[in-house]
């Protein structure tokens, strides 16, 4: 057997400077499919010579030149204010998703922010019920002689109207005492209190 001119690769290290050079390869294009860029790096791989092929049984191969970095552009003052105040967003969305624990994650991110398109909630009937039962106590409460001079002019005035139906001659009732002046009130709730002396028991 005769000795090699070139350095050629072993069978076993062949399949591995093989493999490198297909990971190179669809690195360098991205852009084919991956049958295409199998077809196209075999044609490649066969135009290589043995020594270009030893050179792929490293992982880092030296023929390959790397992508030299650019220098960054050097940034204004405003764009700088810009990029921050986009970290900074950014930052507060991956906190709002982990679920911050401390209070000044929280305070910085979660803050709650009135939605244009959500109306105000309306109050339920119980609520309205409870609110308007509750002012009523106050405003009965608030004028015990308003209340018992009204009672005495429903029943005169129900004495004089013939109207049936209870829950009509209340209406009419409240009607006309609204229009009454404060001296015709005072009459009904003056004869309120002389009905009440009279009801009294003499002292013995």
């Amino acid at each position: 057997m005769g000795n090699r001119t070139s350095k050629e690769p072993e069978p076993a290290t062949e399949q591995v400077a093989y493999l490198n050079f297909m990971k190179r390869y669809k690195k360098r294009h991205p852009h084919l499919d991956p049958a295409e860029a199998n077809q196209s790096a075999a044609k490649a791989w066969g135009k290589l010579t043995p020594d270009q092929k030893s050179q792929f049984t490293e992982k880092k191969c030296r023929w390959v030149k790397k992508k030299a970095r650019r220098p960054k552009p050097v940034s204004s003052p405003i764009r700088a204010k810009k990029a921050k105040k986009n970290k900074e967003k950014k930052l507060c969305r991956t906190k709002i998703q982990k679920r911050p624990t401390t209070r000044s994650n929280r305070a910085a991110c979660n803050v709650k922010r009135p939605n244009p398109y959500c109306k105000p909630k309306r109050p339920t009937i119980k609520e309205s019920r409870s609110l308007t039962g509750h002012r009523k106590g106050k405003n009965l409460q608030a004028s015990p002689a308003m209340s018992t001079g009204f009672l005495n002019f429903l029943r005169e005035f129900r004495k004089r109207s013939n109207e049936p139906n209870p829950k009509k001659s209340l209406q009419r009732g409240a009607r006309a005492w609204c229009k009454l002046s404060k001296d015709q009130r005072l009459k009904y709730q003056k004869a309120s209190d002389t009905s009440k002396k009279r009801r009294k028991k003499p002292d013995l």
